[in-house]
């Protein structure tokens, strides 16, 4: 099979779609002819990358701005340009499926292009229960990928005519184990790490907050974003430099980090779509605090602790409390076990292939 995917950050940003990307592209690329078209630089000798580039300023986060919910804010017109950039080097590599990931503009050019040229159309539940995600289901894929139960069965009420696939994202249980050389944080312990975009949903500041109550502990802040001066002035004014510090780190380190902490939280808010830096702390046998529902559930099962309110500082520092009582022994590696890469990866061949093969038969 020829696979295309678009992935507009890729190069610039190390999200959670940028590194789903990272994993799942090269793993496909053993068996089938992969190429992903991204806007940012390629690094290293990656054949299956290619950048489709230009300059970008980084204006401050669109997400509260009416212009977002139209797709004519900066960043999607960026992706309106790319998008059409696109479409000769997808023309010239003939794929059998095109799977764009950043929504709006970039669905609705994957559709025309699959509509005029034959490629079955894939889009994903990347952006959450929403608008976004709501956006790809009316553009009628040829297969809509849910990345958890509870986004499968939204998907199933929205658009029961779309057919839709539920694939849990995977962990590299390889970089992330509890054998990794841990980074040196000058911090008192318990240490808390939250590893998160600064942005409001995340509720990196209420975690900030919740530590703040307790009487010993401290927060690494890995990640950068709108909210990162109003974050550190926080966290600087309730715990102080020996107690609080935020760190902006490669993916390619952050093992090493989670290694050097006690707990993993993030309680960001339930319209998450799913959630890679739970599973990477899992594998790296740390529990996880984080906000009670299906998803969150369904991803830490029993190796963790549920704040029904994390708004209710009260109770988000006693939870956060409760794991460090907790004697977890490997309940997180077990429980990231189940959503290896490999196990993944075979459910996306699976998926591909039987779409080749029935628009082949029909």
């Amino acid at each position: 099979m020829r696979i295309v995917i678009l992935s507009f950050y890729s190069g610039w940003i190390e999200r959670g779609v940028e590194n789903y990307v990272s994993e799942l592209a090269p793993r496909l690329n053993k068996h089938h002819k992969v190429m992903v078209l991204q806007a940012g630089p390629v690094v290293g000798r990656e054949k299956w990358r290619r950048r489709l580039g230009g300059r970008m300023k980084w204006p401050p986060d669109p997400t509260l701005t009416w212009m977002r919910k139209f797709y004519v804010d900066y960043y999607s017109r960026k992706i309106a340009e790319f998008s059409l950039k696109s479409i000769p080097e997808i023309k010239s590599f003939n794929p059998d499926i095109i799977y764009p990931l950043n929504g709006g503009w970039m669905s609705l050019v994957g559709k025309l292009f699959s509509k005029f040229y034959g490629a079955k159309l894939i889009l994903g539940g990347h952006a959450g229960i929403g608008r976004d995600d709501r956006f790809n289901l009316i553009l009628r894929p040829d297969l809509f990928l849910a990345f958890s139960q509870k986004g499968y069965k939204w998907a199933k009420k929205v658009a029961p005519e779309v057919k839709s696939s539920k694939v849990s994202h995977g962990v590299n249980l390889k970089r992330f184990n509890p054998n990794v050389k841990p980074a040196k944080v000058h911090l008192h312990r318990p240490l808390f790490v939250i590893a998160s975009r600064l942005i409001p949903y995340k509720r990196v500041g209420e975690t900030v907050m919740a530590v703040g109550r307790l009487v010993k502990g401290s927060i690494l802040v890995l990640g950068d974003g709108p909210e990162a001066k109003k974050i550190d002035r926080l966290g600087k004014k309730l715990l102080g430099p020996k107690r609080y510090h935020r760190l902006s780190v490669s993916h390619n380190v952050i093992s090493q980090y989670y290694q050097a902490a006690d707990v993993f939280t993030l309680a960001s808010s339930t319209s998450e779509a799913f959630g890679l830096a739970y599973l990477e702390a899992l594998a790296s046998g740390l529990p996880v605090v984080t906000t009670d529902d299906p998803l969150r559930r369904e991803i830490v099962g029993s190796a963790g602790v549920f704040v029904k309110n994390p708004l209710d500082l009260a109770e988000y520092s006693q939870a956060l409390q409760l794991a460090i009582d907790t004697k977890w022994a490997d309940k997180p590696r077990k429980q990231a076990e189940k959503f290896s890469w490999d196990k993944a990866t075979r459910k996306y061949h699976q998926l591909f292939k039987s779409l080749v093969v029935s628009s082949t038969k029909t």
